[in-house]
């Protein structure tokens, strides 16, 4: 199993469609050449920060994340509707893509 994670803080740009695109190529190309099942696992990120703070006591820097600060329900439909592998609805679980 291939697994390839991108942040959700966004449209994927041009570094997160290459490596997502080569993992797919990468895993095509392990069972094509040693006929052996793979899968590769599509994982959200929920580590971009949304927001940056800083006590202005102690000085510590504080981030609150996507979901923190928007809700899982809206993260959720962010990464459906921007990281989905397909403008049609997708046979199966999208998230976890089999070759």
């Amino acid at each position: 199993m291939l697994v390839v994670g991108t942040q959700i803080n966004g449209a994927p740009d041009i570094g997160t469609s290459l490596a997502q695109s080569l993992t797919l190529a990468m895993a095509a190309r392990l069972r094509d050449r040693f006929g052996i099942h793979t899968e590769v696992l599509f994982r959200a990120l929920d580590n971009a920060p949304y927001e940056l703070s800083t006590d202005s006591a102690s000085g510590h820097r504080y981030q609150r994340t996507y979901a923190q600060a928007l809700g899982d329900q809206v993260v959720t439909d962010l990464v459906a509707a921007l990281h989905k592998p397909c403008s049609r609805p997708c046979p199966g679980a999208w998230a976890s893509l089999t070759t």
